[in-house]
């Protein structure tokens, strides 16, 4: 879980939290944070592969900031989902389609996107703004019946995948 309630420490340096040391924070340079994340891509280069990583969450919890910021030095591709021919149609599909035409639009989006981030992977790792898990927990939210249709079979799984959160009144101020 990736705590982005202080808008000044998101912007400068993303905070990351410890599910094993519920509430405590660190910062990924700070050398009290855990060596998994300090590792993940030294790891990737020595083994020569790519990572891919997936920044869910609700609207204004800062998914676009982090996936920009792990994106700023060149090591990460960033990829904003949906995209191509998907990104056009977007606010037609949210404005008039019922949820389960608008689950099914952006399912056949994440199909898409998949595709392209497998393509991309063949030369660089990759963070994805929005992958799967917003497109499932948005349309189950607004219509329950939809968790019995979804699947994510035939779509590239992510290597990492994080989870943003953020108060409500942060992300209020944030939209």
């Amino acid at each position: 879980l990736l705590n982005t309630d202080n808008p000044s420490a998101a912007r400068a340096r993303p905070v990351w939290q410890d599910r094993r040391r519920r509430g405590r924070n660190y910062n990924p340079g700070d050398d009290k944070a855990p060596a998994y994340r300090l590792c993940i891509l030294k790891e990737a280069k020595v083994k020569n592969t790519s990572v891919f990583i997936t920044i869910d969450g609700v609207d204004g919890v800062g998914k676009t900031t982090v996936a920009h910021l792990l994106a700023s030095d060149g090591i990460f591709h960033y990829y904003k989902s949906p995209a191509g021919p998907f990104a056009q149609l977007r606010k037609e599909v949210d404005n008039h389609a019922t949820p389960i035409e608008r689950y099914c639009f952006y399912r056949t989006a994440t199909q898409y996107d998949s595709t392209k981030i497998g393509q991309l992977l063949e030369r660089t790792s990759v963070v994805c703004d929005r992958y799967i898990t917003s497109t499932a927990a948005y349309h189950i939210a607004m219509d329950a019946r939809i968790r019995v249709v979804h699947n994510d079979e035939g779509l590239l799984k992510p290597h990492f995948a994080f989870l943003l959160g953020a108060r409500s009144e942060v992300r209020d101020k944030r939209i």
